[in-house]
């Protein structure tokens, strides 16, 4: 790829083969790969002894050990098998908001993420979603497609703010639609604000009794989670819901400011109890963190990668 074509700088593209994507369960692909399974087999790291069985290759058997022990025992491995990676990014009209954007983190780690992914010979695709699910893109298995990802991304989230579809999230009905419209299962990495009431949670609810293995990257603005950021003095303000539209009239005030603190804590709270619960991968991301910071602090923290 040219510098051009290219949306993460190189020598963090480099630094990022390091890692991997946390799984907390068993997840066998199809094909070799680079992910460690915890199935015994023939691949490239030692893993122990098992007696010789008759039909095992001859190749297998560790001589030396059979010269102090005269008996037969054959080398195991842990099998390296692909992982399947799903990208549930959230393309909705919140995701727009913030300064910095949320949508710029989101296109930078959902990309970074996928070329995590394609770099250990995993199977990636991106699936955005907002109201409902928007079609999978599988990604060829080769790093380059990662930048697929970005420039996907990019054009879903210049026109959501403008098209009805991508006005509000609905996690739950994306999730149900993607177990139907795939056979394929694995790490579920959603992308999102979370900004969406309580429907999250049943959403995650939905990946987890279809297989999947939920991990969650939240990112957020200063905007947000700062109630100093909200304009200072008295006085009434009109709040547009930029995903349903609603406007409501509220007094700014050093009392609302306060509810707005201790609302947006529990809803961060809430969150984290849920991860916690149910032993999910969590990494929260503001806006302004420098990228390497968000992957190898933030995501890190998190048990996402490792």
């Amino acid at each position: 790829m040219s510098r051009e074509s290219q949306p993460l700088p190189p020598a963090f593209m480099a630094k990022l083969e390091r890692l991997r994507l946390m799984t907390r369960h068993r997840h066998m692909g199809r094909y070799s790969a680079r992910m460690r399974s915890q199935k015994m087999g023939r691949g490239m790291e030692f893993a122990g002894y098992r007696p010789y069985s008759p039909g095992d290759d001859f190749k297998d058997v560790d001589w030396t050990l059979y010269g102090r022990l005269e008996r037969f025992y054959v080398r195991q491995a842990h099998e390296e098998t692909e992982l399947n990676i799903t990208l549930l990014v959230d393309v909705s009209a919140s995701m727009t908001t913030g300064d910095p954007a949320k949508s710029k983190s989101a296109m930078e780690l959902a990309t970074a993420l996928a070329y995590l992914g394609l770099a250990r010979l995993d199977r990636v695709r991106l699936v955005p979603f907002a109201a409902d699910l928007l079609p999978p893109r599988p990604l060829p298995r080769r790093k380059s497609a990662a930048v697929t990802v970005y420039r996907t991304l990019e054009g879903l989230y210049e026109r959501s703010p403008k098209e009805q579809q991508f006005a509000a999230s609905d996690l739950t009905r994306a999730a149900k639609r993607l177990s139907v419209v795939t056979k394929d299962r694995g790490l579920a990495l959603v992308i999102s604000d979370f900004l969406f009431d309580d429907g999250w949670r049943e959403g995650l609810r939905v990946l987890a009794s279809a297989r999947f293995e939920p991990a969650l990257v939240r990112i957020a603005s200063p905007q947000e989670m700062d109630p100093a950021q909200l304009p200072s003095g008295r006085g009434e303000m009109l709040l547009r819901d930029v995903e349903t539209g609603r406007r409501m009239r509220v007094e700014v005030d050093k009392a609302m400011r306060r509810r707005f603190h201790k609302v947006y804590s529990e809803f961060e709270e809430s969150i984290g109890r849920f991860v916690r619960d149910h032993g999910l991968g969590y990494g929260r991301v503001v806006t302004d963190q420098p990228l390497d910071e968000a992957v190898f602090e933030a995501l890190r923290a998190g048990g996402v990668v490792a």
